[in-house]
């Protein structure tokens, strides 16, 4: 499918928050993808191609890039995954039908509440607002084997965004929170 407001290809920005390097696979799937959606899908690929993380930094850097052009939507892609190759199916069939996506991906990880690592798939449903302070909570729950459905968080390893919700947010467009031992975000 079109893109049905303009009648023409999706224009999808890329945006890969990284510490610099993109993975060879990673490369490969770039070039499937825009072999496999050339007719829909037209990927425009940055002069700058990595933003080095900090992970805040490196996305609103993409995002600050992503508005200076006329592409409908960001593409993030973490530099340390390859998303399935039918990913941009999320746009082609679906594009009109939401607002941010992602995909699901494993990662190794210990979920909340535990202390040990494990390969999880960051796939979130929602567990009603938390009792204190009344903001939602989300809990891991299961990642479907195929197709495409809707559920109440996603990572952000793997995040499509159209332009209009940037157009309702002010900057900075993304907050990470850091550990202070392990400086890693939490």
């Amino acid at each position: 499918m079109l893109n049905p407001k303009t009648g023409k290809k999706w224009r999808v920005f890329m945006g890969l928050p990284s510490n610099g390097t993109v993975s060879d696979f990673q490369s490969y799937m770039f070039r499937d993808l825009v072999e496999r959606y050339k007719d829909e899908v037209e990927l425009v690929f940055p002069e700058q191609l990595c933003q080095r993380i900090f992970h805040d930094a490196a996305r609103i850097g993409i995002v600050d890039d992503f508005l200076a052009t006329d592409c409908d939507m960001i593409w993030m892609v973490d530099s340390d995954l390859c998303p399935p190759k039918h990913v941009l199916d999320l746009v082609t069939m679906h594009g009109d039908k939401w607002q941010v996506a992602g995909a699901p991906y494993p990662v190794f990880m210990a979920q909340p509440g535990e202390n040990t690592r494990q390969i999880v798939f960051t796939v979130y449903k929602s567990i009603g607002p938390d009792p204190v302070t009344g903001k939602p909570r989300v809990a891991p729950t299961d990642c479907p084997n195929e197709g495409t459905g809707f559920i109440d968080g996603i990572a952000t390893g793997c995040l499509f965004i159209k332009r209009e919700v940037f157009d309702k947010l002010e900057r900075p467009y993304f907050e990470f929170k850091y550990d202070p031992i392990t400086r890693m975000p939490i």
